[in-house]
């Protein structure tokens, strides 16, 4: 897992390519840092997986008591399971090879997987801030009925699949790296998963996208959710917990509340 790179000055990429090709560094002795990285990359997905497969069958095995909370939850547990599958198994070979093998057509399909399984997580998340929202806040007005639960995650995968197209239109695999360097290496003529943008102002309308629907929107909506929660609750423990007058026994007390008063 040596790897020797020789430069003295790096060309710009030629197009509209997306790749962390700064990040390639004089690597030397590196076999402690392929242990490391197989060691909690393989620990990871370990846990990951056997963690999310044991909730679902948890959830299946007392299918009797589906609520339209667990319904999301188990959307969310099989979009991480996924992301454990498709994510980091493929992400740690790549790191240790420095090129891609798995061809063309997993190059396009990981990218888009991984995408959608991100942008599912995150639209869960915010389905569950909403149902959370209406049952403790709003108990007698409008909640999700568990068909609506189901439609509702139908449309968000299908929003994260329209979501991640442009990865599996753009991904592909290229030489156009290696070129950029001489490296001392037996797989210098292998290539590598990247993506070629019709143009960066493409680029940057479609990160800007990604920012906003993955991240920006949904923590709005659910810090808000949360947010009128914890007011809310707030409000009723003020509540419960005001504290109540003793009741007058006494004459003498009777006249000192009134002299109070």
């Amino acid at each position: 897992m040596n790897r020797t790179i020789a430069f003295d000055t790096v060309p710009p990429l030629q197009g509209n390519w997306s790749f962390p090709y700064h990040s390639i560094v004089l690597c030397r002795n590196t076999t402690n840092i392929t242990i490391f990285l197989v060691t909690s990359y393989g620990l990871e997905t370990l846990v990951g997986v056997l963690g999310n497969v044991y909730f679902i069958c948890v959830l299946v095995k007392h299918k009797e008591k589906t609520i339209v909370t667990n319904i999301f939850i188990t959307n969310l547990v099989a979009s991480d399971l996924i992301m454990c599958i498709f994510c980091l198994p493929f992400t740690i070979v790549t790191v240790l090879l420095n090129y891609w093998l798995f061809g063309e057509a997993m190059c396009r399909m990981t990218s888009f997987i991984q995408c959608g399984s991100m942008t599912v997580s995150v639209l869960s998340l915010v389905l569950i801030a909403v149902e959370r929202h209406q049952l403790i806040i709003n108990p007698t007005r409008w909640r999700p009925t568990l068909s609506q639960a189901y439609l509702g995650i139908a449309v968000i995968w299908m929003f994260a699949s329209l979501l991640s197209l442009p990865f599996l239109t753009n991904s592909t695999l290229s030489h156009v790296l290696f070129e950029q360097f001489y490296i001392v290496d037996p797989y210098a003529s292998k290539a590598i998963c990247m993506y070629s943008w019709p143009s960066e102002e493409y680029r940057l309308t479609y990160a800007t996208l990604l920012l906003l629907l993955q991240y920006c929107i949904p923590l709005l909506i659910i810090g808000v959710c949360y947010l009128r929660i914890y007011l809310y609750l707030q409000k009723r423990e003020g509540i419960f917990e005001k504290p109540r007058r003793r009741p007058i026994t006494t004459t003498k007390e009777f006249h000192k509340e009134r002299l109070m008063n």
